[in-house]
């Protein structure tokens, strides 16, 4: 049956799961709704009570949520999650541990759709998909080393929780403009502490989970935070988020500061801070998210701006799709380039600002080729994913906890 107007109530336990028009579970039975829009939103976009939909005699199976549909849920699931642990003391756990479960299993089925998505979407809520963009390369490094299932799961667990300490902060301070107020930057210094005490409120006891969440901001050579810590004396979970945090950060837009290339923060590891970061864990991470990994724009030698979409063994010549010609006009639809022949080889990263609106799902997703008739190059803008959850009165004093 479809969720209609009336069947969910604002503060009280929803009485069954709900689901996508695709048969995803977005909301589990017995979770609190604290937001009469997220309700809206929900009946807006078609969900239902049972994994089938509206079953009908004859009627066809469900079809798979698009590249951009499924993670666009993903941050949906994740920040109602945050936002009812920050507005009535949910317990996220179960949550978060199927999430992670559901994130590790896409990574390995389709690491390319994830990495390119959490690169191009850089529109999508900025704690959430800096929570994820985390998840991925760390979780993604990992397999890379070869860790084994059970620890890369804790490993997730751990990134998607890392910034709970200062959820709703982070989204404040990325549209912040000059020097942090003080109250805030006691906040970010007290964040990871402050997360292993939320985690351990709820009953996590996992000592890994635990030492990733409050080390992640620690690093090598005792500059880090909150405890100064150095060495050998910092779990290695906590120094591969830290890897894949900075990377994320850099890479992501922010009020007053334009986005690195990845190129850039790679020879950050290596060269400028490599004092700081686990030299080993970073060139795994390098050989495992690559020079030029999907999501990013290039330019190429014909002199088109291209969008990477699949890795190669060959990390320098990956698989790119070309969006604007020479002369900076749109291509109808994108046009597949290889990378190995002189003429499209990459040039250089290329950051266009029309990246962020271009439909992911004509390069990611069940077809291989961009050729899906009567699919849009660019999105509809809409308004934000996602809760503000800021108070109606924006008063100056803010008390979270």
């Amino acid at each position: 049956m479809r969720i209609t107007q009336g069947m969910i109530e604002v503060e009280h336990p929803l009485t069954f799961d709900i689901y996508t028009e695709e048969g995803t579970l977005l909301l589990r039975k017995g979770v609190v709704i604290y937001n009469q829009s997220q309700i809206d939103n929900i009946y807006e976009r078609r969900c239902y009570n049972t994994p089938d939909g509206e079953v009908e005699l004859f009627e066809e199976a469900p079809s798979e949520p698009t590249a951009t549909e499924y993670v666009e849920d993903l941050i949906y699931r994740l920040d109602i999650a945050y936002n009812n642990f920050v507005t009535n003391g949910y317990n996220l756990v179960n949550d978060i541990m199927r999430i992670a479960v559901e994130v590790v299993k896409q990574l390995e089925d389709d690491p390319d759709t994830m990495i390119g998505i959490v690169h191009i979407r850089s529109d999508l809520k900025h704690s959430v998909i800096r929570t994820l963009q985390n998840t991925v390369f760390s979780v993604l490094t990992a397999q890379n080393m070869k860790w084994e299932k059970k620890r890369i799961i804790k490993l997730a667990c751990a990134s998607l929780t890392a910034n709970l300490g200062m959820y709703p902060l982070q989204d404040d301070l990325a549209k912040h403009e000059g020097p942090l107020e003080e109250w805030q930057k006691k906040m970010v210094r007290k964040h990871p502490s402050q997360a292993v005490k939320m985690l351990i409120a709820m009953g996590v006891k996992d000592k890994a989970w635990l030492q990733a969440v409050g080390y992640h901001h620690e690093r090598l050579n005792g500059s880090g935070y909150p405890n100064g810590l150095a060495g050998d004396t910092i779990l290695e979970e906590a120094r591969l988020l830290a890897i894949a945090d900075r990377y994320g950060s850099a890479i992501s837009p922010r009020v007053g500061r334009k986005p690195r290339n990845p190129q850039d923060i790679m020879r950050v590891f290596l060269d400028q801070e490599k004092d700081q970061y686990d030299s080993i864990l970073a060139r795994h991470f390098i050989a495992e998210v690559g020079v030029y990994p999907p999501g990013v724009t290039v330019m190429l030698k014909s002199g088109e701006v291209a969008v990477v979409a699949r890795r190669r063994s060959k990390r320098t010549c990956p698989l790119v799709y070309a969006v604007w010609d020479p002369s900076n006009e749109p291509y109808k639809m994108p046009k597949e380039r290889d990378t190995v022949f002189p003429n499209y080889m990459i040039v250089e990263h290329f950051s266009h600002d029309d990246t962020h609106r271009l439909n992911a799902d004509l390069f990611w997703g069940d077809e291989e080729k961009p050729n899906r008739k009567g699919m849009a190059l660019f999105r509809t803008i809409e308004e934000n994913l996602g809760v503000d959850a800021q108070d109606a009165d924006e008063s100056s004093e803010v008390t979270l906890f």
